[in-house]
């Protein structure tokens, strides 16, 4: 962050006394408007301030002084630049990021995770503190998942590891523990540890764990065009080749390499055909949301 940032009020204690602490700023970006006041009020209920609401992140100001907030809070389903390069965008921009979304979809939330995310909550039945304790987490340098995200890290990383890289015993209970819908806090407590430890230590190191493994399997910008034009628009290979000014020999290379990383990152599905994985993984990722048919080729 450049530039002197203005001063900023102080958090008012329970007690009744200033908190020296300057209260934390928050981006909300969701296009939702009754969702977004959920979000402000259960923020605000708990001494946060935000600072800015934008339902796109290209709309997000750009102060001179430095980063518009000290964390933003990103819905995955958004007009615009969405999912993954919603969250690089903010990233780029200076931003820790706590992914959100209605309906937590595996892929999804794991490419938000390598992106940059430092968070992920699903906003359906939320306890009304989670989003000011991942905010407060990741703005402090700390990580901060949920339950179906602790899930999809040990599907990821305890079922189908990178070659010589398995999950520690003490952080697969952590996982585990998280999934089963344990409060990081009451975790903590019963480990006898830090909550900073264990967000920014514990968690810190399996959300490097998740990157590391999604980056070994990262797609390419054109085989996720090929993805698309084959696994959600229904096109043959020769169609997708004439629209991608490519060769068909060439989508057909890209579809091969699409159906060795899905194989990679789910767990059991040695068997899927190409065009299926294709289709599969582009709804997980939220690359048909607008619809679609599938040829299989």
């Amino acid at each position: 962050m450049t530039g002197a940032q203005p001063p900023r009020p102080a958090t008012p204690r329970a007690s009744g006394g200033p908190d020296p602490r300057p209260v934390l700023r928050v981006a909300v970006v969701e296009d939702e408007a009754m969702t977004t006041a959920q979000i402000t009020g259960q923020l605000t209920a708990l001494g946060l301030e935000v600072a800015v609401r934008v339902q796109r992140v290209e709309d997000l100001p750009d102060p001179p002084d430095g980063p518009p907030a000290d964390v933003a809070v990103c819905d995955l389903h958004l007009p615009g630049l969405s999912g993954a390069d919603a969250v690089g965008h903010l990233v780029g921009r200076g931003l820790p990021v706590v992914a959100t979304t209605g309906a937590a979809m595996r892929e999804e939330a794991l490419e938000a995770i390598a992106a940059g995310a430092r968070g992920f909550i699903e906003k359906r039945g939320l306890a009304t503190d989670r989003f000011a304790a991942a905010a407060l987490a990741v703005a402090d340098g700390g990580c901060y998942a949920d339950a179906h995200l602790a899930g999809y890290f040990l599907d990821d990383l305890d079922r189908n590891p990178l070659l010589g890289e398995r999950l520690r015993t003490d952080d697969r209970r952590l996982l585990e523990a998280i999934a089963r819908g344990d409060r990081i806090e009451d975790i903590a407590a019963e480990w006898g540890l830090a909550v900073r430890e264990v967000q920014q230590v514990r968690l810190g190191r399996l959300f490097a764990a998740e990157v590391r493994h999604r980056t070994a399997h990262h797609l390419t910008a054109r085989e996720k065009e090929v993805m698309i034009a084959v696994g959600c628009r229904g096109l043959t290979y020769k169609r997708a080749a004439a629209q991608l000014d490519i060769g068909v020999s060439t989508v057909a290379q890209h579809m091969e390499n699409i159906r060795d990383k899905y194989r990679r990152t789910h767990p059991g599905s040695d068997g899927i055909r190409i065009a299926s994985a294709a289709t599969r993984w582009a709804w997980e990722l939220g690359y048909c949301h607008g619809g679609g048919t599938t040829t299989v080729v």
